[in-house]
Order: C-alpha cells, then sequence, then structure tokens
C-alpha cells in the first residue's frame, strides 16, 4: 500500500541530477552519464527560481546528484541557494559523489553547506576498481578520510550486485573498522548501463539477506526487525530531476514518457505536485488493489519491488493503461 497523509504531500527526497558529466565510466551506472555536460542543463538562476518551490514543499531531503556533481564549477553556489531559500533547515543537503574531486579546502567549504555526503563504493579495491575505474577505490577512501577529518560522518553507498556480493560482509566490517558507520546498501537497476548486468541483479531473497547481515554488523547488539530493512517501492514519495529539468517520480520511471511531469521551465515544481497532477495520484496509489485487478502484477507487492521495473515488464497490461488515462484526466 503506499498512501499518503490527508492533505500533505509527503515528499521523501528531491533527487536533481545537476549535470550528466562524470569523470568516470562505472560499468552499470544507470544514468550512464558522459564526460561532458548537455548544453541545456540547468543553470544557476534556474535553481534560484525553483528553491522557493522546494522549500514550500519540504522534502525530507534534497540529494544533488549526476554524474559527477563536483564537476560543476558553480555547484556551492546552487547549494547555497537552497541554504538561502530553506530558512528554517527543514530540507536536509545530501550530496552524492564518486570522491575524485574532494580537497581539504573544499570539505571545509561544504562543511557549512552539505549536511550529509555520500561517496560510493562497491568492495575491495579488485573488485571496486574492475567496474568503477582503476585507483578509483584508494582515492575514495582518501576522500572519505578528508571528509571524516573536516567533521564530516560520510555515508558509503554499496551497489549489490552478484558480482560483489560474496565480498560485501567482509567490505562492510572494513569500512566499520575505519570509523564508516554509515552505510548504505543500493539496488543494481537494469537501466542505462545497468541494462547490460540484469543478470546479476539479486533476488528479494538475496537483498533481504545483505541488508540483514549488513545491518547486524553495523549494530550488532540491536534487536532488528525486518520492517527496519525491507523496503518496497514508494513511488510518488521521491522526485527526479533531470540536468535539463524534466521531472518525473523517480529515475526508472523517467524513461517512460507517460511518467514524465513536465519541465521545471515550465511548470512550477509545487504544480507538478499537486494533488491532482501525476505526482499526487502516484501517491495515493494502492498497490494492493491494483494486484487484485490483476494478479499478473503481484511481483509489485514484494520487498525491493520497483514499480518502474514492474511497469517495464509488463506495461502492455491493460490495468496499466486504465491507471495512467485516469492519472491523466
Amino acid at each position: 500500500m503506499n498512501n499518503r497523509d490527508e492533505g500533505e504531500f509527503p515528499l521523501w527526497g528531491i533527487y536533481f541530477h545537476v549535470t550528466s558529466a562524470c569523470n568516470m565510466s562505472c560499468s552499470y551506472c544507470y544514468s550512464s552519464p558522459s564526460f561532458n555536460p548537455i548544453s541545456d542543463e540547468l543553470t544557476k538562476e534556474d535553481y534560484d527560481r525553483i528553491w522557493p518551490d522546494v522549500a514550500a514543499l519540504k522534502p525530507s531531503q534534497v540529494i544533488f546528484t549526476g554524474g559527477e556533481p563536483l564537476l560543476r564549477p558553480d555547484m556551492m553556489d546552487i547549494i547555497r541557494g537552497l541554504k538561502e531559500a530553506d530558512k528554517d533547515h527543514a530540507i536536509s543537503r545530501c550530496l552524492n559523489t564518486n570522491g575524485t574531486l574532494i580537497t581539504p579546502d573544499l570539505a571545509k567549504k561544504m562543511l557549512e553547506l552539505v549536511d550529509h555526503i555520500r561517496v560510493s563504493l562497491d568492495g575491495p579495491s579488485a573488485i571496486n576498481d574492475k567496474y568503477r575505474g582503476q585507483g578509483s577505490f584508494n582515492t575514495a577512501l582518501e576522500a572519505l578520510d578528508i571528509l571524516s577529518n573536516v567533521g564530516f560522518e560520510p555515508r558509503v553507498t554499496i551497489t549489490v550486485s552478484k558480482i560483489n556480493l560474496p565480498y560485501v560482509k567482509e567490505f562492510v566490517q572494513f569500512m566499520l573498522d575505519r570509523g564508516i558507520k554509515d552505510i548504505k546498501i543500493n539496488v543494481l537497476r537494469a537501466m542505462g548501463r545497468g541494462k547490460d548486468y540484469s543478470e546479476f541483479i539479486l533476488s528479494p531473497e538475496e537483498m533481504e539477506k545483505v541488508n540483514e547481515e549488513t545491518l547486524q554488523l553495523i549494530a550488532p547488539d540491536k534487536q532488528l526487525y525486518k520492517e527496519e530493512w525491507r523496503t518496497t517501492c514508494n513511488v510518488g514519495r521521491f522526485i527526479d530531476v533531470t540536468p535539463n529539468g524534466m521531472v518525473s517520480p523517480c529515475h526508472v520511471l523517467r524513461q517512460y514518457k507517460e511518467f514524465q511531469c513536465g519541465n521545471l521551465r515550465d511548470m512550477p515544481l509545487i504544480e507538478m505536485c499537486s494533488n491532482d497532477r501525476l505526482m499526487g495520484q502516484l501517491a495515493n496509489l494502492n498497490f494492493t488493489e491494483l494486484v487484485k485487478e490483476d494478479w499478473g502484477l503481484a511481483s509489485i507487492l514484494d520487498p525491493y519491488s520497483c514499480m518502474g521495473d514492474v511497469y517495464g515488464k509488463f506495461c502492455e497490461k491493460p490495468v496499466w493503461k486504465k491507471i495512467i488515462t485516469l492519472m491523466q484526466i
């Protein structure tokens, strides 16, 4: 079930892909970035016009990602604009990075602007460097040390697949021994470059096991309940914004035209998020009722399910066509 509180738009996060440029070429990246930015990326002035709407919507967090966001020379100014618009600091400002551009001076500047920094690492050096680039393991470790030394408690995000699954438990312990206690397991998605790695996607049972083992390492004395690490699709709770301002419910659904909400240069974000538009309708979409109409969609109720993945497999089913038509009225 995916219901929202009455009269509220329960935004948990807005992902701003601030650039398509990246200085790495990770094998299974869902974004498929290039080494150069696209020509029509949102400018700082565009973001300054967007921030009042974001502050009004009060998502739990805004995540700056890419590509590699730190390739933008104006990245700190963009984040500062959100900070100034969000006067009560109701929104947590997060930055996803590969760590290659982190320096002590930059880390000190970010300390005043960014609440949380997430660095991607996918296992020991032999595994990580094979799929994320030679030398990326040591570079990421150096970035984590720099961030910790200036006062951050950085997060390590691990994209788990059948490739690195045998090494995850040992790698998590390695990070804990280095003082990194914020560790997040991500799911490999069959999109972008990840389409070539679909055979390595974990089953729900494998995901449950790796999450349980990771949480037990992080908090060995805590009584854990499956609800604490099991997740189901939270479509309607997040917003995905591409570098040129196209808005969709998430990075998986953005590939389908019928789930694109519009462009921030043409329509205010707060209007896109109204209850009678696509985002509001999705937040109220009841997966249980959806499955009752067509049991062929039962996998959408599984732990770690993704509506985008399910839609991609079964988009021709009549139930989807009916729902999308109703949402677009």
